[in-house]
This record gives C-alpha cells, sequence and structure tokens, in this order.
C-alpha cells in the first residue's frame, strides 16, 4: 500500500471511530499533531499545516489515533507543566509504537 492509500485508510479510522480530522492546523512549530477528547467523548485530532510530506502526516495521524485508542480516558494533551516527564514520555513513545505498528500493518497489506 503506498502513502496517499495508507492516509486515506487511516482518515476512514478515524472517522469509523467518531473522531474529527482538522487538516492544516496552525499548530506551533514542532507539533506535527494533537489529539483532544472533550467532555462527552468529542474527540479532535488536529494535523500541523507544517507537515508537507506525506510519510510524515501519516505518522503524525497515526500516532494521534494511538493517543485515542490506547490514552482515552486518561488524559487529552500530555501537558509537560501539568504531570510528570516519564508519564508524559511514556505515553508519547506507547503512541509512537501504535503508530509504527499500524503503518507497518498498512504498507504490507
Amino acid at each position: 500500500m503506498n502513502d496517499t492509500m495508507i492516509y486515506r485508510v487511516l482518515c476512514k479510522y478515524a472517522k469509523k471511530r467518531g473522531i474529527f480530522l482538522e487538516e492544516n492546523a496552525p499548530l506551533p512549530d514542532g507539533v506535527n499533531g494533537l489529539w483532544y477528547c472533550f467532555g462527552g467523548g468529542v474527540e479532535v485530532i488536529s494535523l500541523s499545516r507544517h507537515v508537507e510530506s506525506l510519510p510524515l502526516k501519516n505518522f503524525a495521524l497515526a500516532h494521534e489515533l494511538g493517543h485515542s485508542c490506547l490514552h482515552k480516558g486518561v488524559g487529552n494533551l500530555f501537558n509537560r507543566k501539568q504531570c510528570r516527564e516519564d508519564y508524559a514520555t511514556a505515553k508519547e513513545k506507547e503512541a509512537d509504537d501504535f503508530a509504527r505498528r499500524l503503518i507497518d500493518r498498512l504498507k504490507s497489506s
């Protein structure tokens, strides 16, 4: 599966989970994506307008989907000022691992 097809599959997966996808979001430099979970279970994934590389966009989307799948109910943004650094780092690593496995699986299909 090529990168364009992977992106389409990831977008469909987000939609199937009821996640609103905000593309070309005005996120700060160095932030490729964010996952928000609001009251009532409303979820939004924002992807940075600065990410032009499709493989990087795929990884950012898969990473944020990882937060949705693995960390829903744990908290929204892992604000490093509000939680222990090792906790935030562990959650980011989990989302990275989820993204890598998901993209690898999609590439092989």
